[in-house]
């Protein structure tokens, strides 16, 4: 049973990067260097990413939480829930 949850997991974070690296795409289209995603070498489900000159982390945890909070496959909306919630908590602890 494990390894059945361990797989469905894999498949909704690799959907998930499939989905940020089309998002980041459309938001350079959109607004050149405002929007940034770096896929930290050597782990396979980390991001960095500046949003109009902050930067936050994004792993795999954080992505479940909000996948399995969400309970939807709509990842480009999941995504931008996650990155509020990050800079809403980065901009907290600026104050």
């Amino acid at each position: 049973m494990t390894l059945i949850l361990q797989s469905v997991d894999m498949e909704r974070l690799e959907n998930f990067s499939e989905a940020l690296l089309a998002f980041n795409d459309e938001a350079n289209r959109v607004c050149k260097d405002l929007f940034k995603v770096i896929k930290v070498p050597g782990i396979d489900y980390e991001w960095e990413l500046t949003v109009y000159g902050k930067q936050v982390y994004i792993n795999s945890d954080d992505v479940l939480k909000i996948l399995d909070h969400e309970h939807s496959t709509n990842y480009k909306e999941a995504f931008k829930e996650l990155v509020a919630w990050k800079l809403r908590a980065v901009s907290r602890s600026d104050v």
